[in-house]
């Protein structure tokens, strides 16, 4: 009886253990992507003006009015596809008459305060003859001229894109981190301006952008960080650990059931 006993509580030990290890395993599972949350980018995106087959991710994780934006970031960059499938006229800046085409811009609260930072917080814009600048606020009533000091990029786009197959216009953008004060695992805080010549109309978020007042609704964005099958680093090598002390656990209460097994009763002896 004794022996049934050891063998009962071996199993019992055994299938906890596996109870934990799962316990603990589906939380992580079941966390998937939040909102305002960026991806983790292995393959970072070519900024090339051509959005290619699984280039970017399958779905926006902003949509404002007649903009959709699709963000994804590695350890250097943030990088978005601003997209705008119902701007379908393909303006661009013309230098020699001085006249803007299509545009857009993404303000930065660099300080995530909530408020507007003068020569602190700033604005990614475009350039005519393809440059991007940064801007900073000087007081409530003005902005410095646009500097041309930054490693982000701003490139203009015409053509298909997973949100529509009539050409269209889009921008493909990387934006300096370190620019940012961000690190991935940061949460910051930006703000999105897009302009359409032909048909006209100016998107906005949130609606009062470039205005100080709109700083404390600016949209919070959670940089996404380097991942294994899915899980962070950290997070993979203490279930990895977790789901090898489970098997030798389970290994060796195994063993020892089969070695607290009651040998076989002795042959009869022969007649």
């Amino acid at each position: 009886m004794q022996t049934r006993s050891n063998g009962k509580g071996s199993t019992h030990l055994a299938l906890a253990l596996l109870a934990i290890f799962a316990l603990c395993l589906c939380p992580v599972l079941a966390n998937g992507a939040t909102a305002g949350a960026s991806k983790w980018s292995s393959n970072a995106p070519t900024l090339d003006g051509v959005v290619s087959q699984g280039e970017w991710p399958d779905s926006p994780q902003l949509n404002m009015t007649k903009t959709r934006i699709y963000f994804m970031n590695d350890q250097k960059f943030l990088y978005l596809l601003v997209d705008m499938p119902d701007s379908t006229g393909n303006v661009v800046d013309d230098p020699v008459t001085h006249r803007w085409g299509d545009g857009m811009a993404v303000c930065v609260d660099i300080d995530r305060d909530g408020k507007e930072t003068p020569m602190v917080d700033f604005e990614y814009s475009w350039l005519m003859v393809e440059q991007t600048a940064r801007t900073w606020p000087i007081s409530d009533s003005g902005w410095t001229g646009g500097y041309t000091n930054t490693t982000s990029k701003i490139v203009w786009g015409f053509g298909p894109t997973p949100a529509s197959s009539t050409p269209h216009r889009f921008f493909e953008v990387k934006l300096n981190l370190t620019e940012m004060r961000a690190s991935p695992g940061d949460k910051i805080r930006l703000a999105f301006w897009t302009k359409s010549v032909t048909p006209s109309f100016i998107d906005r978020y949130p609606r009062g952008f470039d205005n100080a007042d709109s700083f404390g609704s600016f949209y919070e964005l959670e940089l996404g960080r380097e991942t294994l099958f899915g899980l962070e680093p950290i997070l993979f090598y203490s279930l990895a650990g977790l789901a090898a002390v489970c098997a030798v656990g389970i290994v060796i209460l195994l063993i020892r059931r089969g070695k607290a097994r009651p040998s076989p009763p002795p042959p009869p002896p022969p007649a």
